[in-house]
């Protein structure tokens, strides 16, 4: 009978340890797992929460040289932006011809590049859900309209907008 005893006890002890790690084996899967979930959620509730809307775009004729082009965009949603993540932004601009990605400068922009202030707010370090961003480039004196604008967020929200030298409305 204590045979059946020290077996039964045996068999026990390696259950347990068998179980033991089994759990200690799952337990890190379950937990990557769910870190990787949190991460999926939390990176489309972003996207969810990140809006803007171009509202106007417009560049002069000119006779020769370069002109301005002014693009304004407000900010539609829930998240703010703040300037380093604004320098960083994708922004495209271009025609049929050929559309380029426009890099940031703080002074004032050739072609290839952009500058840009937060409307109405002196010195802002925010792009605020309700701030109208002002975004400055140039362009050739010969590059044809319609002229193409692209902003993608570093969460990869982005807006397009197709306009004439003119300053006409969005395009539905």
């Amino acid at each position: 009978m204590s045979s059946e005893a020290i077996s039964a006890g045996i068999m026990i002890t390696g259950a347990a340890i068998a179980a033991a790690f089994l759990v200690a084996a799952i337990l890190p899967a379950i937990f990557t797992a769910g870190g990787t979930f949190g991460t999926v959620a939390h990176s489309a509730d972003n996207q969810i929460r990140t809006d803007f809307e171009i509202i106007r775009a417009f560049t002069p004729t000119v006779a020769s040289g370069t002109a301005p082009v002014d693009i304004w965009i407000k900010n539609t949603g829930q998240i703010r932006f703040n300037s380093a993540e604004i320098e960083s932004m994708d922004v495209f601009f271009g025609n049929y011809q050929g559309i380029k990605r426009l890099v940031y400068t703080s002074s004032p922009p050739n072609e290839g590049f952009f500058s840009f202030i937060i409307e109405g707010v002196p010195g802002a370090m925010y792009w605020n859900p309700g701030d109208t961003l002002h975004i400055n480039t140039t362009r050739a004196q010969n590059l044809q309209s319609p002229y193409y604008f692209a902003l993608v967020a570093p969460n990869g929200v982005e807006k397009t907008h197709i306009f004439g030298g003119i300053g006409l409305p969005k395009t539905p």
